[in-house]
């Protein structure tokens, strides 16, 4: 029996960490594509989407500014909201820039207002972004951005985000503004890694992502986007209106199209609206609902991931089912514990090999966010609240196996 503790043990071990060696090895290894000399798309073949319902708002209006600083094409705003409609007749004065247009719709719909702005697109490559992610002022941006479409089977191209450091003093806001930062941290890590091994990718998120445009203004593509239904035990709830970023994923991945994620000094933006308390906190539950809605769905029904991104398909699909860290560092712990119990080792050796097991665990969370450290050093103070946290989500994730799922 101590064998089988000890077999356990090994098991959650390695399933755990050799994913985490793996991408780390990777995402060092990384390398963006760099901008050609003769590059396939310019700036001038862009257009830029943002869906809101906040179209008088000075955030808004600094975001808008941020993308006219490049030289795209055209940008359309996809406005909704009851307020939305009194000032589109005062966009020409909001917004001078003969580049922007606005669509409306009274009811707000993401989906909906995507697609209405899709329908007015007449460039090959189109950009989605949210009201509140700003473009980074270098003019390689873009650029950069569109780089990898030289490559025909690439069809959508996704940055590395960042949340603006708000440099507040140690307090409740100040921990929650550390931990947005080093949650799209270790998102960026672990994208950069299974894009470099496979070239899969969990999501592609809608917070910002370059597609080509014949890809979003498929027919068979917008009818789908705008009637996706969940089939449940208790039956069929719909159309969805949120995990649209989880849709064009697996469109992209089943359709037998690339997906980049460039992470070079060029590709990274700032992003406003994350690790601010409580919006943090219902973005928390947002992502665990999706895991559990659009996960089972690419593993069970389309199944393309296992054959095209085996590696994702296991350090990304399979394993946000047991990324259940306080679950699993305790059953890491009991397993080691019983194991060597069961060989006769005294209760002081078998304490000092669980304080070794929760030191390397805590090490290998510092050694991810090391970069925001060596950035921002006085958020040294967060690690432990953040440590706390990861076993707060745990208890989020197993709320939502006995919640509904939608909306």
């Amino acid at each position: 029996m101590a064998n089988a503790f000890l077999i356990a043990f090994l098991f959650l071990f390695l399933f755990r960490y050799v994913r985490v060696l793996a991408n780390w090895i990777a995402s060092s290894n990384y390398r963006p594509v760099p901008i050609s000399d003769k590059p396939t798309f310019r700036p001038e073949d862009v257009t830029v989407i943002i869906p809101t319902t906040r179209f008088n708002d000075p955030l808004l209006h600094e975001v808008v500014s941020s993308a006219l600083a490049h030289p795209i094409a055209s940008l359309i705003l996809a406005a909704a909201g009851d307020t939305a409609a009194e000032y589109i007749n005062l966009a020409k004065t909001i917004f001078p820039d003969a580049r922007v247009s606005v669509v409306y719709r009274k009811e707000p719909n993401r989906r909906e207002q995507t697609a209405m702005a899709v329908a007015k697109i007449t460039t090959p490559v189109m950009i989605i972004s949210d009201d509140h992610t700003f473009f980074p002022t270098t003019d390689r941006f873009v650029p950069s951005l569109i780089a990898p479409f030289d490559k025909p089977l690439v069809g959508a191209v996704a940055p590395v985000l960042e949340p603006i450091h708000h440099h507040h003093p140690f307090s409740f806001r100040g921990f929650w503004n550390f931990a947005g930062m080093t949650y799209l941290l270790r998102r960026a890590h672990e994208f950069l890694a299974t894009n470099s091994i496979d070239g899969g990718l969990s999501c592609l998120s809608s917070r910002f992502a370059v597609f080509r445009t014949c890809i979003y203004a498929d027919p068979d593509f917008v009818h789908q986007y705008l009637n996706e239904y969940l089939h449940l035990p208790w039956g069929r709830v719909g159309p969805l209106n949120a995990d649209d970023d989880k849709f064009h994923t697996r469109w992209l991945a089943n359709h037998g199209w690339e997906i980049k994620i460039q992470g070079g000094p060029d590709s990274i933006m700032a992003t406003e609206n994350v690790g601010v308390w409580p919006n943090f906190h219902k973005q928390l539950i947002r992502w665990n609902r999706t895991t559990w809605r659009s996960n089972p769905r690419a593993l069970l029904y389309e199944r393309v991931s296992w054959t095209r991104f085996p590696y994702t398909t296991y350090s990304v699909l399979v394993y946000s089912f047991v990324r259940l860290t306080a679950l699993y560092e305790l059953a890491l712990a009991y397993f080691l514990n019983a194991g060597l119990a069961g060989m006769g080792f005294s209760s002081r050796t078998r304490m000092l090999c669980l304080l070794t097991l929760f030191l390397w665990i805590d090490s290998l969370k510092a050694v991810k966010i090391m970069p925001h450290f060596r950035k921002y050093p006085q958020d040294v103070v967060y690690f432990v609240p953040y440590l706390l946290l990861g076993w707060y989500c745990t208890l989020i994730k197993f709320k939502f196996l006995g919640h509904r799922w939608y909306p």
